[in-house]
């Protein structure tokens, strides 16, 4: 049975956000609604919180799942990179309440469950999970959209790192060895084809 005393103000990841601009949840009350084609049945939503770095690092198929953006492939599920927080996703329900006092229309998620993911040893496993609960996957074109952007700003940031490695002297001064800053360099370039090649792969299947 679901406790309904653990409502949390959460909405699409947001915090929640009760002051005097009147918002809920991250959302302006009157807001638009979520059209219904982006809702699952019964108002099924997910929110995962997780580290993006070393806490996945030996998960790599539960982190390639959560950054290259197939979790949110699914409809209705957010996707939130906490530093240090472990992969864990949150269902629920959408739901709106009355405040009584105010008049104003609340929008919760009302906790129902929580999944720690790095229990799951493969993407389809995770694809088996998140379809198990009734989450239902979006159009190919938005699924092509959202990860081709989560790849796109994988790619930015490695960049962007792999430039400081090259021109920072204070990465010169955290790694004086030589040969050990070149290995780091040589890492980071491996993981940039890495992602340019998912890049490639994602275009061809899309293209099918």
């Amino acid at each position: 049975m679901v406790n309904f005393w653990n409502i949390t103000f959460l909405l699409f990841g947001a915090v929640a956000l009760l002051n005097n601009n009147n918002i809920v949840s991250g959302t302006k009350i009157g807001a638009p609604k979520q059209p219904d084609d982006e809702l699952n049945e019964n108002g099924l939503v997910g929110r995962i919180v997780t580290c993006s770095g070393w806490r996945l690092y030996d998960f790599p198929e539960v982190r390639s799942f959560l950054l290259d953006g197939e979790a949110e492939c699914y409809k209705g599920i957010t996707v939130d990179f906490v530093y240090g927080q472990d992969a864990v996703l949150t269902i629920g329900r959408k739901t709106q309440l009355m405040d009584e006092m105010t008049g104003r229309v609340l929008e919760m998620m009302i906790e129902e469950e929580s999944i720690p993911l790095i229990e799951y040893d493969t993407k389809e496993e995770l694809h088996a999970l998140f379809q198990s609960k009734g989450f239902h996957k979006r159009l190919d074109d938005e699924q092509f959209d959202i990860k081709k952007n989560r790849l796109e700003k994988q790619k930015r940031e490695l960049d962007s790192t792999h430039h400081k490695m090259l021109t920072s002297t204070l990465v010169h001064r955290k790694y004086p060895n030589e040969d050990e800053l070149k290995e780091k360099i040589h890492e980071k370039e491996l993981e940039i084809m890495i992602i340019e090649e998912k890049m490639k792969d994602l275009v061809k299947t899309y293209r099918k």
